[in-house]
């Protein structure tokens, strides 16, 4: 740990609104005109984040099958940079433009903790890239819903939250439709016409979750502590996360993971770099098979893959920001199936084309009853407050507070840092 580095308790928190009052009001005062400009730009923000949400799915799921398993390593390294790159762009404006966001007690902040979220994130990409390529699309879109127990059980431990029986019958309801979509992969019947699907690579992409979630918390303990800027959080475990996914390349050597011989791998790296000029001479493997060549249209997935995924993040960002983290929910909710169904268009998938079974729709509905039933309070406050007590209606006015103020401070989402 750096010398300068405070300990946790040595930590000033900072007030997340400097000089403004968290004062309570019954409704914003705004005009006719201003409320429909208003209504306009959350529409707009809606939209928005549906769609990039659904192209970020698809897109992911497409670069994942152009690099194939031997070159997964170099795809997930690639983004990285891609994200490292936006970051380091929009931080370098805040430095110029707004010195002020970078606080003292950001500085301050401890850096294990900073290098803790590094690390996991780096662990859970390297885990969910590793495990795309042979896990369908419509179930990676599922199984990202198991963040929501993952976070709950890593606040239980780390911030010692408590959680409503609602909010637990939600979790353990996620659970169960996630664990019914993937039932065709231990019954023998796995193979979703998109790829071969392989049980090994599902439980990878479902334990990268564990590592996310536990990240997602302690970028929450952060925010909540110092009002941490969400960019420069952003840059930091970003840049952290290019050097430290080398750590797990020893890995690769394993069966489940590649099985890519260490003496290898620099050669990989060499093919991924030619694979994302689009040089069609690259073979694509599915472990020791080679099922295709890379094509010219890789670069352009590739750029997608990494730009659709920074939207999305922002959308996500103005929705808490501009509307609430009610409205964010609401949105999710809505790509939640959109992005389940996108995998069965062919017009998208082309040859990637998966077939959408009565597992797949079981699941979503299952999902989507237990992702309504954790956000059940928050959806109450929305559309029937006066049912609602006061203390919550009161905590989801401050948290609109917060978010216009320019930080997140709705509890379940850990903001836009990947």
């Amino acid at each position: 740990m750096s010398p300068n580095a405070a300990s946790d308790d040595d930590i000033e928190a900072e007030p997340l609104v400097p000089g403004t009052p968290l004062a309570i009001k019954p409704e914003d005062e705004v005009t006719g005109a201003e409320a429909r400009r208003r209504q306009a730009m959350l529409a707009v923000l809606v939209v928005g984040y549906v769609a990039t949400s659904v192209v970020a799915s698809v897109t992911s799921k497409l670069n994942a099958n152009a690099y194939g398993t031997r070159l997964v390593f170099f795809k997930s390294q690639i983004i990285e940079i891609g994200w490292a790159s936006y970051m380091t762009a929009i931080v370098l404006f805040k430095v110029v433009s707004r010195p002020a966001d970078l606080t003292d007690a950001m500085r301050r902040y401890p850096k294990r903790l900073i290098f803790a979220m590094g690390f996991l994130d780096s662990f859970a990409d390297f885990l969910a890239n590793v495990g795309s390529v042979n896990t369908p699309g419509a179930w990676q879109v599922l199984l990202g819903q198991l963040i929501v127990p993952f976070t709950m059980l890593f606040s239980f431990i780390i911030l010692r939250a408590r959680f409503r029986s609602f909010e637990n019958a939600g979790a353990v309801t996620i659970i169960v439709g996630s664990v019914l979509a993937i039932m065709p992969a231990f019954t023998g019947r796995g193979d979703s016409g998109g790829g071969h699907t392989r049980v090994y690579s599902v439980l990878l992409y479902m334990a990268a979750v564990a590592p996310s979630a536990a990240s997602n918390v302690l970028k929450e303990q952060a925010f909540k502590k110092v009002a941490f800027d969400i960019f420069f959080l952003s840059f930091m475990v970003t840049s952290l996360q290019i050097v430290l996914g080398w750590m797990f390349v020893p890995l690769l050597s394993l069966r489940g993971f590649g099985g890519i011989p260490l003496h290898e791998v620099p050669g990989t790296m060499r093919d991924g770099f030619q694979c994302l000029l689009g040089n069609e001479h690259i073979p694509v493997f599915e472990y020791d098979k080679v099922i295709g060549y890379c094509s010219a249209y890789v670069p352009r997935v590739t750029f997608l893959d990494s730009m659709s995924d920074l939207a999305s993040g922002i959308f996500q960002l103005l929705l808490v920001k501009y509307g609430s983290a009610v409205l964010y929910v609401l949105a999710a909710a809505l790509a939640l199936p959109l992005s389940n169904l996108a995998f069965s268009w062919p017009a998208l998938m082309g040859d990637s084309v998966e077939r959408f079974s009565w597992y797949d729709i079981g699941g979503l509905l299952v999902v989507l009853l237990g992702f309504s039933l954790y956000r059940s309070r928050q959806f109450a406050i929305l559309c029937c407050p006066k049912y609602v007590s006061g203390s919550d209606v009161a905590n989801a006015h401050r948290q609109k507070l917060l978010s216009r103020a320019g930080e997140s401070g709705d509890d379940d989402f850990g903001g836009f840092a990947h």
